[in-house]
């Protein structure tokens, strides 16, 4: 569980920032707890695919195998989401 000083500045991000900033900053996020954090935050503001492409860059930056099949949401994948996710895959 990330600390509650990364979770309150990841939720200062997600207050102030476009979805399109939120996903380049995400692309961008190279500490394991802040990406975990920044999947949870995304998950509590109802944005499921950008906490995908959050858990699956945790995922290739922790040398775990992940597949795009394992990463789908629950809800429909966005155009965005697919495009991180087969950025990750390639």
């Amino acid at each position: 569980m990330p600390s509650p000083k990364i979770m309150a500045h990841t939720r200062m991000r997600f207050n102030t920032m476009s979805a399109q900033k939120l996903w380049t900053r995400m692309g961008k996020v190279t500490n394991p707890e802040k990406l975990e954090a920044f999947s949870l935050v995304a998950d509590e503001n109802d944005m499921p695919d950008l906490a995908v492409a959050a858990n699956a860059r945790l995922a290739m930056l922790t040398g775990q195998k992940i597949t795009s099949h394992a990463a789908k949401p629950k809800t429909m994948r966005s155009v965005d989401t697919g495009r991180a996710l087969r950025r990750l895959d390639g």
